[in-house]
């Protein structure tokens, strides 16, 4: 996703940041339809201590915004036409089923 391109979690949930804490998160992680970028860069997470960890976990709170590097502005077009992002969307106590969020990347 280009800059500015954003998923926004509602009050009270989060989606577990890039790299997730523990092996059984599911990160939220970018992928396009088209030719792979050389670089996807994830955001700074936040913590939060949910109630069944004994340590804070790596989160995005409210707007993530993920940003995709393209060898030219050719791939990143042929690559813009779709993306998919990935999130497990969590509260303070249970974790959802990941979801798989169709974006227009730009």
């Amino acid at each position: 996703l280009a800059p500015g391109e954003e998923v926004t979690t509602s009050v009270g949930y989060h989606v577990n940041a890039n790299p997730a804490s523990l092996e059984f998160l599911i990160p939220t992680r970018v992928q396009f339809s088209g030719p792979p970028p050389r670089q996807v860069v994830y955001p700074p997470a936040g913590t939060f201590q949910p109630a069944f960890a004994d340590e804070a976990l790596r989160v995005y709170e409210g707007e993530a915004v993920i940003a995709a590097v393209f060898e030219s502005p050719d791939a990143a077009r042929a690559a813009g036409a779709a993306a998919t992002v990935t999130v497990q969307a969590c509260n303070d106590t249970v974790c959802y089923p990941p979801a798989q969020i169709a974006v227009q990347a730009r």
